[in-house]
């Protein structure tokens, strides 16, 4: 998800933490001769703050994804070891000490409970962000070392409006801050406002989204403040089980329309943003010799929203397609087929260190062969224009050398690759 999306979901489940207390949030303040106190700085202001964090802190990976030489190391170090359990724990920490350090200084009178609800925060700020990215078809390993799989939700697009619409308007009518709540509502109008002219978002709905943030700006407007805080969680969580909802009806309509004749090792499916009505899928097959790679868009209400009306990506990848040999029905339109050998591809894992490596994030790997000893090793879930986009890189066939620093993932295809 996106870093504002992910400092929503903090805003909202401080939220709900401050509206667990009696008081709101508000604790005295112990202040020493001569020594700051936390009278302007409540606990419901560091509950925000450590929520806001705590939710953002597993994107610091990129702080060290320069171990590996690009462009392997954004690819393998992204949702790396800061997008799992032990990191969760030692980001954690780090940010518990911070609380530790920072109400001594300003001699903060907290109760035993009140460090707890705090500590609480620190430890699901960085484990609400791992689950929130493992819903989309990116993925997470959140059970390294014991499990150093990849795992994906393929159920929500990077970007969603729906989950602004949902949370933001709590967050307004609880905002204590007319800066605060001029800058929730401002986000809350552009966020919703933009999709109205972005072409991926069908103008139905872009009109349900405004509907639904009115709907809920309305509720939050009339809510007592306990009610609001919880609103906000549970119509988020909503939003997130209807885009699961689909996603598994997009899974189980590919599968019915391909049938029993294909080896099929993976379907890859995402939601176009604020619709969960369309969604654009990969398939990874093999057949025979063959590694085929089918690209669909699949509606998952036909009757309502036929795949027709679904917007058109206009995606003009690097990897070339052949028109599909799989045949349409009322749910699946197909859109390509990439078609290669699988001999070459096990060979490349087999044989180039740096195929090797990318094949440790690559889901739905492609490549081209280039005239002057390269070629250009991709994944197909990213590659929509003919130049290098973020998941492409030009490798040598021959590699002089290798990568270092290459995590231990478990490679995406080892079901395809036959390998551990």
């Amino acid at each position: 998800m996106d870093n504002l999306t992910h400092a929503l979901a903090g805003m909202l489940v401080a939220e709900a933490a401050v509206q667990l207390r009696s008081d709101g949030g508000k604790v005295p303040a112990r202040a020493a001769s001569g020594s700051p106190s936390l009278s302007a700085f409540s606990w419901r202001s560091a509950a925000y703050v450590v929520s806001v964090a705590g939710n953002n802190l597993p994107d610091l990976d990129f702080l060290w994804s320069g171990i590996t030489a690009r462009p392997f190391g954004y690819l393998l170090h992204h949702r790396g070891h800061s997008h799992t359990v032990p990191g969760a724990l030692v980001g954690a920490l780090l940010l518990a000490g911070a609380v530790i350090a920072f109400t001594h200084w300003r001699r903060a009178a907290w109760s035993r409970s009140d460090y707890c609800s705090m500590f609480a925060l620190c430890l699901g700020g960085p484990l609400a962000h791992i689950a929130m990215d493992s819903s989309n078809n990116y993925g997470v390993h959140p059970f390294w070392p014991l499990y150093r799989g990849w795992i994906y939700g393929d159920a929500v697009f990077i970007v969603e409006p729906f989950f602004w619409a949902a949370g933001l308007p709590p967050l307004v009518f609880a905002a204590r801050s007319a800066i605060t709540r001029s800058a929730l509502l401002a986000f809350l109008a552009l966020g919703v406002g933009s999709t109205f002219f972005v072409r991926f978002v069908p103008a139905p709905m872009a009109l349900l989204l405004a509907l639904l943030a009115l709907g809920c700006a309305g509720a939050a407007w009339r809510a007592s403040p306990p009610f609001r805080a919880l609103f906000g969680v549970g119509l988020c969580l909503a939003v997130a089980a209807s885009f699961f909802a689909a996603s598994r009806t997009a899974v189980s309509a590919v599968r019915s329309a391909l049938g029993r004749e294909s080896e099929l090792f993976d379907v890859v499916v995402t939601p176009m943003p604020a619709n969960p009505l369309c969604f654009m899928v990969l398939t990874v097959e093999r057949h025979g010799g063959d590694y085929v790679a089918r690209r669909a868009t699949v509606a998952t209400w036909p009757a309502l929203f036929p795949h027709s009306s679904c917007p058109d990506t206009e995606e003009r990848a690097t990897a070339s397609f052949a028109p599909s040999s799989a045949a349409d029905t009322a749910h699946v339109r197909w859109r390509g087929d990439y078609v290669a050998p699988f001999a070459r591809l096990a060979a490349l894992y087999r044989d180039n260190c740096q195929a090797a490596a990318l094949l440790r994030f690559f889901r739905v790997p492609y490549w081209v062969d280039g005239d002057d000893g390269t070629l250009i090793f991709g994944d197909l879930r990213y590659d929509r224009s003919p130049g290098l986009d973020f998941s492409d890189a030009r490798i040598e066939r021959w590699p002089t050398s290798c990568p270092s620093a290459v995590p231990s993932w478990t490679p995406p295809r080892h079901d395809l690759l036959d390998v551990e």
